[in-house]
């Protein structure tokens, strides 16, 4: 899974982009472009294997494996896990309308959000899913842009 700060969020004034792809044993990797062989950066908060990644808000979030969300300013050096259930999968996760959400499963569904990726609320309770894999946000615009966005 790899993530890319597209546009500069509110306060910012830059277009900085970095990616961040993850994966076993809790491997983090960010680079600028994603197109230099040598622009890729190690990382991670180390453990289990990480399958999902998102900004927002200037922050970088991971999860994966043991129910395990973790949280960083810069998507490089350190890493806070802010949540760990103990179980299950986050196997993806989204930044939109100011909130981050993360899906996954532990044989059955799990659903967590969060305002400002310290505090996660549980919402598995709210859902009738058996299992979910896969979570997306996406804006409704009327009319045309003033400008490209790219």
């Amino acid at each position: 899974m790899i993530s890319k700060k597209l546009l500069p969020q509110a306060g910012e004034t830059s277009l900085d982009t970095q990616f961040i792809a993850v994966g076993t044993g809790g491997y983090a990797t960010t680079s600028p472009d994603a197109l230099s062989g040598g622009s890729w950066a190690a990382g991670g908060p180390g453990g289990g294997n990480l399958f999902s990644t998102a900004f927002g808000a200037g922050t970088y979030i991971v999860g994966g494996f043991n129910g395990g969300i973790w949280e960083s300013p810069t998507g490089t050096g350190s890493w806070t896990q802010r949540v760990n259930t103990g179980a299950g999968i986050f196997e993806d996760m989204v930044f939109g309308n100011d909130l981050f959400a993360a899906v996954g499963h532990t044989n059955a569904p799990r659903l967590m959000v969060s305002a400002d990726a310290i505090n996660w609320t549980d919402l598995t309770s709210d859902i009738g899913a058996t299992g979910l894999r896969g979570i997306g946000f996406g804006y409704v615009s009327e009319g045309v842009p003033e400008k490209p966005l790219f």
